[in-house]
């Protein structure tokens, strides 16, 4: 285990998500090569703490 296990990291601004976080499905997460399948997770749409340009 790494010291970041537990944290859950936005798919979409790459910042640590406190608080609530939304489980997002494979169908809508950024395609990936390596055929890992982690869980993605990403800020609650209107989270401030979310630097996205999109959702």
């Amino acid at each position: 285990m790494t010291a970041m296990s537990g944290i859950k990291i936005c798919l979409y601004c790459d910042r640590p998500i406190e608080g609530v976080a939304i489980k997002v499905g494979q169908a809508d997460a950024h395609a990936s090569t390596s055929g890992a399948r982690p869980d993605n997770w990403r800020h609650l749409k209107g989270d401030p703490a979310c630097r996205a340009t999109t959702h």
